[in-house]
């Protein structure tokens, strides 16, 4: 399955797992942690069908009022 990374700010795995789930059915959500408990600034994501990525790559992203930098791994 795809996985990708997206930069972010303190954004939770179900915010960000809504928001992405409208491009499509996600296998897995990870908002990167330390050791408090706050979030690192970036998740990873797997999608179920690789079509999933090329609809999220080929957008802009705005979480919480900023823009979100994707990648694909």
């Amino acid at each position: 399955s795809p996985t990708g990374g997206a930069g972010m700010g303190d954004l939770t795995a179900d915010g960000l797992r809504a928001y992405m789930a409208q491009y499509g059915e996600i296998d897995t959500c990870v908002v990167m942690r330390d050791p408090s408990g706050r979030s690192r600034g970036f998740a990873f994501l797997t999608y179920k069908d690789p079509a999933s990525v090329v609809k999220v790559l080929d957008k802009t992203h705005h979480l919480d009022g900023k823009q979100v930098s994707l990648w694909l791994n």
